[in-house]
This record gives structure tokens, C-alpha cells and sequence, in this order.
């Protein structure tokens, strides 16, 4: 009986604990000025200038290279699970740690008219979803919630 106790009492506050860190913890990038992209797989370089774009957009400058310590990573990636399986992601990283991430994935299954339309409409929506997230992360306390 005692073992049960501790074990649930353990539990409670161990979940507790992983509850206060909040899957839509907002890290803030105010302090950041610029990002480069990490290498990039050939097939996923053309998705590069609509994030660079966004990125602008929030005041970012992009380099080609790390410009100093604070730059931050980019990484772009597409990936093809089928026909009309497609997943998009990108996340920002400051000194190796993951500070920004958004993924969408086509869960229409060709829904969406042709293959193309399909890459097209989950890029708008992964694009849609950064730029929300680059808002909180770029003015924290400023924009309200809508995760």
C-alpha cells in the first residue's frame, strides 16, 4: 500500500512539474537580429525565399552565414510520404537549442486537387502558422494566445 502511494504521489509530481513548462511556451526573439539557414536538402531549397520572407517581415535580417552568436538557424523541410503525403517543417535554433517550431501536415489525402495544389495549400498553411508564431515570439505579451 505504501509502494502504491509513493508511486502516485511521485507521479503527481512529476506531471505537475511537466505541466508548468506548457506545450505553448513562448520563447522570445526579441533579442535576435538575424538568421541563417541551416544546409538544406536540394528538393526543399525552393521553399527557402517564402520563409526568408516571413522572416523579414518580422524584422530579421537573413545572412547567408552566422553572423555572430546570437544568429539564429533556420531549417526548412518537406517531407513526401506519399502522393498526397506531405509534411512541412520549420524551426528556429539558437545555440543548439530549438526555440521556434511549426509543422503542418496534409491530412486531406488528395483532397486538395492535384499533387501541386496540395504542396502549395500545406506551404501556405505552415507559412500562416510561423508567421503567428514569430508574432508572439518577436512581441511577447503583446499578442494574445490563439495556439
Amino acid at each position: 500500500m505504501r509502494t502504491w502511494l509513493l508511486a502516485v504521489s511521485l507521479m503527481a509530481i512529476l506531471l505537475s512539474g511537466c505541466a508548468s513548462q506548457g506545450k505553448h511556451t513562448v520563447v522570445s526573439l526579441a533579442k535576435y537580429k538575424s538568421v541563417c539557414f541551416a544546409p538544406t536538402d536540394p528538393f526543399d531549397q525552393a521553399y527557402i525565399p517564402p520563409v526568408a520572407a516571413s522572416l523579414k517581415k518580422f524584422g530579421f535580417d537573413v545572412s547567408p552565414v552566422e553572423l555572430d552568436p546570437d544568429t539564429l538557424i533556420c531549417m526548412v523541410s518537406r517531407e513526401e510520404n506519399g502522393v498526397f503525403d506531405f509534411t512541412f517543417h520549420i524551426s528556429l535554433w539558437a545555440k543548439r537549442k530549438k526555440v521556434l517550431e511549426v509543422e503542418a501536415r496534409d491530412s486531406e489525402f488528395g483532397s486538395r486537387g492535384s499533387a501541386q495544389e496540395a504542396n502549395d495549400a500545406l506551404l501556405r498553411e505552415v507559412l500562416a502558422d510561423f508567421e503567428r508564431k514569430l508574432e508572439k515570439a518577436r512581441n511577447p505579451g503583446t499578442s494574445p494566445d490563439k495556439s
